[in-house]
C-alpha cells in the first residue's frame, strides 16, 4: 500500500478513514496559532488535501479559523489566502510551522 500522505487529489468519498484514524490518535487536540491543519475539500467529485494556516481557535467549542495555504490544482470554489472556517472533527493531520 502507497503512503496516503502524499495523496492530493481523491474522489470525495476516500480519505475519509485518514480524518477518523487522526481523531482517535488525538482525541484532546488543543491547536495553537500559526499551526497547520489538513484537511479536505471536496467540490462535486472530487477533493483536494490542503493546508489551512489557523488564525483563530477556541479549543472549548472546538471550531477554528485560517487562511487557506496552498493554490487548488483542481477545485474552483476556493483559492490561495481564503478564509476557511473549520470544526476540529475535520482536520486529518497538524504541523507546526
Amino acid at each position: 500500500m502507497s503512503n496516503l500522505n502524499n495523496i492530493g487529489l481523491m474522489h470525495k468519498s476516500c480519505g475519509d478513514d485518514r480524518i477518523k484514524q487522526f481523531q482517535l490518535q488525538h482525541p484532546d487536540l488543543k491547536l495553537v496559532d500559526q499551526q497547520y491543519v489538513k484537511l479536505k475539500f471536496t467540490e462535486a467529485e472530487q477533493s483536494e488535501w490542503m493546508w489551512v494556516l489557523v488564525t483563530q481557535y477556541d479549543d472549548a467549542t472546538k471550531k477554528a479559523t485560517g487562511t487557506l495555504d496552498n493554490d487548488p490544482i483542481y477545485l474552483r470554489n476556493c483559492k490561495y489566502k481564503d478564509v476557511i472556517n473549520f470544526t476540529y472533527d475535520s482536520i486529518a493531520a497538524t504541523l507546526e510551522k
